[in-house]
């Protein structure tokens, strides 16, 4: 079995390649918001134009983001228990004799 000398660089994800890293809470919080923005930019072409099914189905959305930001709030303003979060289980931080 032969290893290689050197690693193998990484390159960067393109374009195409979805990202699959974790958001920050402030970044999942600004993609919230932005998303409600051009929501409600949806819901007020649709009123324009007299479409009343795509209409109800923007306030519906808008409501679900609301809720989703609300939510995404309220979790970030709780402590964060990033150890118990992520199943790290530790003892008292005490110093070993």
């Amino acid at each position: 079995m032969t290893t290689p000398s050197s690693p193998v660089p990484q390159s960067a994800p393109s374009q195409e390649e979805d990202d699959h890293d974790l958001l920050t809470y402030g970044i999942a919080g600004d993609r919230l918001r932005e998303e409600i923005e051009l929501e409600i930019d949806r819901l007020e072409t649709a009123i324009a134009t007299g479409r009343d099914d795509d209409a109800d189905r923007n306030r519906s959305r808008i409501r679900d983001l609301e809720a989703a930001f609300s939510r995404h709030t309220s979790a970030r303003d709780r402590e964060f228990d990033e150890k118990r979060f992520f199943g790290e289980h530790v003892e008292d931080d005490k110093p070993s004799p």
